[in-house]
């Protein structure tokens, strides 16, 4: 290569890292504000606080691939779209969380809390190479560099747009604070008056009734706050939700407090949230936990980021960190006494349900809302748990509406080798208005796992059959697809594949697993609401979570057994990711027998009549008081006689489920063989569990004609083809002395 040519790209490439390096340097973050109030409008006339962005340099900068984030621990960070800021030009990008652009109006998918959220200005190559740390800056005032680009921050009067240099410096008093209050959270049979003390007399108490975060727009307390039933009340939220029905203003409500000391326009204190029940008839005298949660209302309700209804995004059915929400969570126990006093994130959980009015909830603690952790023994079925990172409060809007069936088979099972949800019925208030009956329980991710097993900081895996597909949760699949092809190519009679499978699956929980959702008749099972867990270990076996059991309890004659014993054909082929497990283990003999006693065992006694019906009736009774309340709040059932029909049905299946269950046991466990396709077409197949030395098969009509013989050496699958009438047939399986009789459909 020519020397002066190699001498002159290596300057060319020095010349372009040094241009590329001073661009980064050239972009700041020039000024912030936190809270405006009145200084500037958005394109819709809204006033979302700010962050300005300055190119110092002499040359353009294209923003694109550069980002702007208030937490660096994020796995991702807003970014510029394809834009190019002129040198000694500003940038007026809009902290509204709405993650839009208007021409070249920007707006981040992250909103700026006063006092908490530091900015950072990321360059393409992920280095932050700017900071604003997070200080008092009062209302309508920014912080910026003063003069611009320089080290130097200062409180302005905001410029949005324009130099610093020009900008007046803005003297404050901060002057950290304390806030006390006269009655804690609670039941009140009569009307009480709430006092607000603080330390300072420079700073002022802020307060909001509605839900609301105080803020320099909240009321100013003066004096004492007098607060009295407000029963009688309008609806404020209730009647916020998309799906048609409005509930009737006589709702019970509550009395939502926020206070806060604010110095300079700034927090300067903890926030106080406190929920006052105030009823002298006693309604709210419920004999169960409340739970009260208490959030903005645009957290929940409107079109851009609310989580609670359908809004511009089908906001409800949105997943992930970016659609939760801080929530203030009290929950009060059965006494009235309050339990759990905290802040926590709030998310929409579920599949279809999320579509429905009363929605299912998700709760999360974590150390960025001040605790990691909600910390008390909720659960009576599991009384040594006290620590949770996640928690539901899952809705009642089961099929058949009886509202009790999800919390009562989670109960029934309680005994068995299963992974349950402890759960506890709990009535929820959201900013002070009933949210009606939600039954509270653990959640089945990894912290279950950790908490019912002793396990932490374990590496697991968690699958999800998700219909046409499995969906990764947690993990890898690797161990999973291992399992399934061994098992085969494994001959599922043999001592080989019975002792293969006892390593790798939990045999009696699995057993146990579908003995229970095949009598409860499950019909949203197994093509959906199945997840199966494991530890990643040389000793861990697979299992399932028991969960979502709203499609139970209706289908009496339901018949799974014959699907999964390979006699029915399209249960075999559709989805059959979903059904391989047990369709595998029934072939093995071992295990069919142990099914097929398990199953016996469990329907005399988890499953008999007298314990289920036992169990249904302290539930109806349990739920008098509380159900005619939640269904005047959400119509569904439409009346209280209604629901009292539909527990009936619980009770009609509770008496006959088990015969007919019994009948399916002898009809698909007796034979030492499998019938399938039945109905059939033009072949049968029969699958020998143990292989005879001979048999012989007869068809004969309904009039008792024998119309096809077959004889059979040492059988083990044999396909017997036919040419018979489309009708009902009879089958006999000759076996030495033994005659087995079975019924032929042909199509």
């Amino acid at each position: 290569m020519n020397k002066q040519f190699q001498i002159s790209s290596i300057i060319t490439l020095l010349l372009f890292a040094i241009t590329i390096s001073a661009e980064s340097q050239a972009v700041v973050i020039n000024e912030v504000q936190y809270s405006n109030q009145n200084t500037i409008r958005d394109s819709e006339n809204n006033t979302p606080d700010w962050i300005e962005i300055l190119n110092s340099g002499e040359v353009p900068t294209n923003l694109k691939g550069y980002q702007l984030t208030d937490d660096t621990s994020k796995s991702d960070y807003w970014s510029f779209p394809d834009y190019r800021l002129q040198p000694d030009s500003f940038l007026v990008v809009f902290a509204s969380g709405k993650n839009e652009q208007y021409g070249d109006e920007f707006h981040t998918d992250f909103l700026l809390r006063l006092m908490k959220d530091p900015v950072y200005l990321i360059e393409p190559s992920g280095k932050i190479i700017d900071m604003i740390e997070n200080q008092c800056v009062p209302p309508d005032k920014s912080i910026g560099r003063w003069p611009d680009t320089s080290d130097h921050l200062e409180i302005l009067t905001p410029t949005p747009g324009f130099s610093n240099n020009s900008a007046q410096a803005v003297e404050i008093n901060f002057q950290a604070d304390t806030i006390g209050v006269s009655h804690q959270s609670g039941f009140f049979s009569e009307p009480i008056s709430i006092g607000l003390f603080n330390k300072h007399l420079n700073n002022n108490i802020y307060y909001t009734l509605n839900g609301e975060k105080p803020d320099i727009g909240a009321l100013l307390y003066e004096n004492l706050l007098s607060l009295d039933d407000i029963n009688q009340n309008k609806n404020r939220f209730a009647n916020l939700t998309d799906t048609g029905y409005k509930p009737g203003d006589l709702i019970s409500k509550a009395n939502i407090l926020r206070a806060i000391v604010l110095s300079e326009g700034c927090p300067a204190s903890e926030e106080i949230i406190n929920t006052y029940f105030i009823d002298g008839n006693r309604n709210l005298d419920y004999q169960f936990p409340v739970v009260s949660l208490i959030t903005a209302k645009d957290n929940l309700f409107g079109k851009e980021t609310r989580i609670y209804v359908k809004g511009s995004h089908d906001n409800y059915t949105q997943r992930g960190k970016e659609w939760e929400r801080p929530v203030h969570l009290e929950i009060f126990n059965a006494n009235g006494i309050q339990i759990i006093d905290q802040d926590a994130g709030l998310r929409i959980h579920g599949s279809a349900s999320r579509a429905g009015a009363q929605k299912s909830l998700r709760l999360y603690a974590r150390e960025e809302y001040g605790k990691d952790t909600f910390e008390y023994p909720l659960f009576t079925q599991k009384p040594s748990l006290d620590r949770f990172k996640t928690l539901l409060l899952r809705s009642k809007r089961g099929w058949t509406r009886t509202l009790i069936k999800d919390e009562l088979c989670h109960n029934l099972v309680q005994d068995m080798n299963i992974d349950y949800s402890a759960t506890q019925t709990a009535i929820v208030f959201i900013n002070g208005e009933y949210w009606g009956i939600h039954s509270l329980r653990e959640r089945q991710d990894r912290g279950y796992i950790e908490n019912n097993y002793g396990l932490t900081d374990a590496e697991v895996e968690i699958l999800d059959y998700e219909r046409d597909q499995i969906q990764v949760k947690e993990g890898t699949i690797d161990g999973y697809n291992e399992l399934i092809e061994n098992m085969e190519n494994l001959d599922a009679r043999s001592e080989e594949y019975y002792s293969y499978v006892d390593e790798k699956i939990d045999l009696a929980s699995i057993m146990d697993y579908f003995i229970a959702e095949i009598y409860l008749a499950n019909s949203d099972f197994p093509f959906n609401n199945v997840e199966l867990w494991r530890v990643c270990n040389d000793t861990s076996k697979w299992r399932f979570f028991f969960f979502d059991l709203d499609g139970t309890m209706y289908r009496i004659n339901q018949n799974q057994l014959s699907q999964y014993n390979n006699t029915h054909i399209e249960f075999q082929n559709s989805r059959e990711h979903t059904t391989f497990l047990l369709r595998s283990l029934l072939q093995n003999p071992e295990y069919r027998n142990r099914f097929r006693s398990q199953f016996i065992y469990h329907l005399n006694t988890t499953f008999s009549p007298g314990r289920v019906i036992d169990m249904i009736n302290e539930f109806e009774q349990k739920y008098r008081p509380i159900a005619s309340e939640h269904i005047y709040r959400w119509n569904k059932p439409v009346d209280y006689n209604k629901w009292i029909h539909n527990i009936e049905t619980l009770r009609l299946f509770a008496i006959q489920r088990p015969q007919v269950i019994f009948d399916q046991i002898s009809e698909n466990f007796s034979d030492p063989f499998v019938l399938f396709p039945n109905p059939s077409k033009d072949y049968i197949n029969l699958d020998f569990f143990e292989i005879p030395e001979n048999a012989q098969v007869k068809i004969f009509t309904m009039n008792g004609q024998l119309v096809q013989t077959q004889n059979l050496s040492s059988p083990d699958r044999v396909t017997i083809h036919h040419v018979l009438k489309p009708g009902v047939y009879f089958m006999q399986v000759v076996m030495g002395p033994n005659i087995y009789t079975r019924k032929l459909i042909v199509q």
